[in-house]
């Protein structure tokens, strides 16, 4: 067994060591499978509609997985975050794509807050419908830049990054 005292969790942890929970995480006194199935409901609700694109919906799959298993490395918390904006921009470079091949944009927009803009521009995503829309557009260089500085997401920050980003993509592609 790994002596405790000498295992950092931030860095590559030792064989012994790897199905058993961060150090970080909060111990919220359940078993690591109820403490697993707890996150796992946290997230699972979270889905995508039946005609987003299966190569999207993996991509966003895999900022849930990554939530997961966050409970084994809690910097994954800050890597599922940024997945989870990752899967929002492919799945609009997608949209237009598809859209740029039938005509009925000129282009494709470079950056998640251009693209998120000329979706709502092209009546992709119904701006009215969303309320939050615009501080969410304008958050997301603040989301990409406090990552630059050093910031570690918290598992909350994920759930609610989830929640737009599946509507947004759902919306893409009703």
């Amino acid at each position: 067994m790994s002596d405790v005292t000498t295992f950092n969790p931030d860095h590559l942890k030792p064989a012994d060591r790897i199905c058993t929970p961060d150090p970080r995480h909060v111990n919220s006194g359940l078993s690591i499978q109820d403490e697993a199935a707890r996150l796992r409901g946290s997230v699972e609700g979270y889905r995508l509609n039946g005609s987003v694109p299966e190569n999207i919906v993996i991509h966003f799959e895999t900022a849930k997985n990554l939530y997961l298993y966050a409970l084994f490395a809690s910097r994954f918390y800050s890597v599922a975050e940024q997945q989870a904006l990752a899967s929002l921009e492919f799945a609009l470079r997608e949209k237009f794509k598809m859209e740029l091949k039938s005509g009925r944009v000129k282009r494709v927009p470079h950056g998640v807050g251009n693209l998120l803009e000329a979706a709502i521009e092209s009546g992709f995503i119904p701006e009215e419908k969303f309320t939050w829309l615009d501080d969410f557009i304008h958050g997301i260089p603040r989301i990409k830049n406090d990552y630059a500085d050093g910031r570690n997401a918290e598992d909350q920050a994920v759930v609610h990054l989830l929640d737009p980003v599946s509507q947004l993509i759902n919306l893409l592609f009703q």
